[in-house]
């Protein structure tokens, strides 16, 4: 069957909810509140189109910076609100690597005065050259088809409590293989958010078990948010999703 959008539960199934919650233990007392709490953000919020954003996100006020933008371009102004040190200070000026493996040039890397500045700046200032290099090293390692990008974070954590931060609200459910990385299922758990398990063979995660998984959420009128999933190298099981799949 199609699958169904997700109902907007009404205040007297939210009040029923409570009500059945009242002698559960404290931790389950406290998951249905903040549960029921979303879905009454959500309720406040229904004029705004449907997005794929957090309500933290959609939240978020306008950038100051995006009105004073014209203001510090203009050369006639002195501008005291850059948050940019002056390059004067910047301690380095080139640097000069040597790789204990050699790469496509030589074992020698030389960074220049340019690049060198750069990465002695905020790091947007800094990371156009990284991400394109990066988006090259995966393009010939992966092959992705389609219109793809990628994000830089601190690390792999940083990256899912981003995601988490962008995508999700206390409350959501996210579906994720029925194994799958611990400190992600404990990002998962301090957000708030409830996992829906989905099983897994030699092959990855099985649509068919994925897709039942869907219609039992949405049957429950708990249509996911996002899929959380490791296609390749995947942790702990170490399998690599099908292509096909």
């Amino acid at each position: 069957p199609p699958l169904k959008r997700q109902k907007r539960p009404s205040l007297a199934e939210l009040a029923q909810r409570l009500a059945e919650a009242e002698s559960a233990p404290a931790e389950k007392l406290r998951s249905i509140c903040s549960e029921v709490r979303c879905a009454l953000q959500k309720l406040a919020d229904v004029e705004e189109p449907q997005s794929a954003l957090s309500l933290r996100v959609r939240s978020q006020p306008e950038n100051p910076f995006n009105k004073l933008l014209p203001l510090m371009q203009d050369k006639g102004n002195v501008v005291l609100c850059t948050g940019v040190p002056p390059e004067i200070n910047f301690p380095l000026e080139s640097l000069d690597l040597t790789l204990k493996v050699a790469g496509p040039w030589s074992k020698s890397l030389h960074v220049d005065c340019t690049a060198t500045a750069l990465a002695q700046r905020y790091a947007p200032f800094a990371w156009g050259m990284l991400k394109e290099f990066l988006m090259s090293h995966v393009q010939q390692l992966h092959h992705p088809v389609g219109d793809w990008s990628l994000s830089l974070a601190a690390g792999s954590m940083s990256s899912v409590d981003l995601a988490i931060g962008l995508l999700l609200d206390r409350g959501d459910s996210v579906l994720v293989e029925e194994f799958t990385f611990l400190a992600a299922v404990d990002a998962f758990a301090a957000a708030g958010v409830r996992l829906v398990p989905v099983a897994c063979d030699a092959g990855g995660m099985q649509p068919e078990a994925l897709k039942a998984s869907l219609l039992s959420e949405i049957d429950a009128q708990r249509t996911p948010r996002a899929l959380y999933t490791i296609p390749v190298g995947q942790n702990p099981l170490g399998t690599r999703l099908e292509a096909l799949r």
